[in-house]
C-alpha cells in the first residue's frame, strides 16, 4: 500500500468516527452520506474498527445494523495541573467522568517532581477489562505550545518556564501525550461533549476563576495565537488603583475581575460575611446589596474588557464558565446587560450568552477530548 493510500483511508476514518462521535448511531449507508466517504470504504474501515473494539453494531450480525462509537468501551486517561494539585480521571467518549482522584502537590514542588507525581496518578487510573485506551492527555495553566507540549509559562505554578511537559510525561508514561492550556480546553470540553454552538465556526469562551482568560474557536479551530497567548486578557491592564495582581504587576483584569478579587473586595466591605469561593459568593448572593454591587462591577469592567474581542472576532455565541454553575447563572445577565452597553450598535444582545460546566472537570473532559480527536486523525488506538 502507498503512502498516500493509508493517509487517504486514515482520514476517512476519521471522518466516520467523527460522524459517530457526533451524529450518533447510524447505518452504513447514513454514515457514507454524513462522512462524505464512498459506502464501500465505509463498510471496510467499519470493519477494522469493530476488529479494534472501537465501534459496535447495534444488532450483531445484520448487515443494516446501526454503528455506533463504543463509548463504554474507548476513553482516554486525562490529568489537569492546578495550582494546588494534580486532578486526573478516566474520561469515555461520550464525556462520562469516571475514577476521578485528586492529589495535592505543595505549591513549590519542583516541575519534574509535579510531572512524576502526574504520571503516577494517570498509571494508577483503573484499567477495566475490555476497555481502550486511545490517548493521554494533560491540561495546564498559562502559555502552552500545543504542538511541543512545551509549557512557556504559568503564573500561578511554582518555577513554570519552558517546561518540556508532554516529553518529560512520555518518558514516564512510555505513550506520547497531548498536552495544551486548560482554558482552551475547556472551551473544547463545550464543544466536543456538550454539542454547544454545534454549527457555530467562531466562538467566545470566558474563563472567571483564581484567573481570567478567554479561548476563542476561530473558522471551527481552537485560536492558540503567534506565541500561544491568543485569549490572554487576564493581564491587560485595566484601572488605575494600584491593586496587585498574582504576576507582580498591578491593575491586570484579574485584580478586579477573577473570584479571588471580588472575595477581597466584599471582605473589604463587610468582612462578617466571610465567603469563601464562587459557590460562597452564590449562596449569599440572594438579598444583599453589597454582594449584587460588587458582582455588578465587576461585569461592567469585565465587559468592557471583552468588548475588543468581541467585537474583533463576532462569535456567535458567548460561553461562560466558572468553577460554579451557580456563580456562573448569577453572573450570565449582569455581563449581557453591559456588553450590549460596551457594543453600540453591533446587535450583541442577538449573541446568546451560555453557561458551562465547572472549569476544573471541563478542563479534564477537554483534554481528553483533544486526546480523542487526536486518536480519530492519527488512526491511533
Amino acid at each position: 500500500m502507498t503512502s498516500q493510500y493509508i493517509s487517504r483511508r486514515i482520514a476517512n476514518q476519521a471522518a466516520i468516527l467523527r460522524a459517530l462521535h457526533f451524529g450518533g448511531a447510524m447505518q452504513r449507508g447514513q454514515l457514507s452520506v454524513r462522512s462524505g466517504v464512498r459506502k464501500s470504504s465505509v463498510t471496510s474501515i467499519v470493519t477494522d474498527l469493530l476488529e479494534a473494539g472501537v465501534v459496535r453494531e447495534e444488532a450483531p450480525g445484520s448487515v443494516r445494523s446501526p454503528i455506533a462509537l463504543d463509548a463504554e468501551r474507548v476513553y482516554a486517561a486525562a490529568a489537569s495541573i492546578l495550582p494546588r494539585g494534580i486532578d486526573a480521571a478516566r474520561v469515555h467518549a461520550d464525556g462520562r467522568v469516571v475514577d476521578r482522584r485528586f492529589r495535592e502537590v505543595a505549591p513549590d514542588t519542583p516541575p519534574r517532581d509535579v510531572v512524576r507525581i502526574l504520571a503516577d496518578c494517570i498509571a494508577a487510573l483503573d484499567v477495566p477489562a475490555g476497555q481502550r485506551r486511545v490517548g493521554i492527555g494533560i491540561a495546564t495553566p498559562g502559555l502552552v505550545d500545543p504542538g511541543t507540549g512545551r509549557s512557556l509559562r504559568a503564573v500561578n505554578l511554582h518555577a513554570w518556564r519552558d517546561i518540556p511537559l508532554a516529553d518529560w510525561a512520555c518518558e514516564r508514561l512510555g505513550r506520547p501525550v497531548v498536552v495544551d492550556n486548560d482554558v482552551r480546553c475547556q472551551l473544547w470540553s463545550s464543544i466536543w461533549f456538550d454539542r454547544l454552538g454545534a454549527e457555530a465556526e467562531d466562538l467566545l469562551y470566558v474563563h472567571i476563576s483564581d484567573g481570567v482568560a478567554c479561548a476563542i474557536l476561530s473558522h471551527g479551530r481552537l485560536l492558540v495565537g503567534d506565541r500561544f497567548a491568543a485569549g490572554e486578557i487576564g493581564h491587560v491592564r485595566m484601572e488605575d488603583e494600584g491593586r496587585l495582581c498574582t504576576c507582580g504587576r498591578s491593575d491586570c483584569v484579574e485584580a478586579y475581575c477573577s473570584v479571588p478579587a471580588i472575595l477581597g473586595e466584599l471582605a473589604a466591605i463587610r468582612p462578617e460575611l466571610a465567603l469563601e469561593g464562587a459557590a460562597g459568593l452564590a449562596c449569599a448572593a440572594a438579598g444583599e446589596p453589597a454582594i449584587e454591587n460588587v458582582l455588578d462591577r465587576m461585569a461592567r469592567r469585565l465587559a468592557h474588557a471583552l468588548s475588543g474581542v468581541v467585537a474583533a472576532i463576532d462569535p456567535a455565541m458567548i460561553v461562560l464558565g466558572t468553577p460554579d454553575r451557580a456563580f456562573s447563572e448569577l453572573l450570565k445577565p449582569r455581563l449581557q446587560h453591559h456588553l450590549a452597553g460596551e457594543l453600540m450598535g453591533l446587535q450583541v444582545e442577538a449573541t446568546p450568552l451560555a453557561v458551562a460546566g465547572d472549569v476544573e472537570t471541563d478542563a479534564v473532559r477537554g483534554i481528553a477530548g483533544l486526546a480523542i480527536e487526536r486518536a480519530f486523525e492519527q488512526g491511533t488506538f
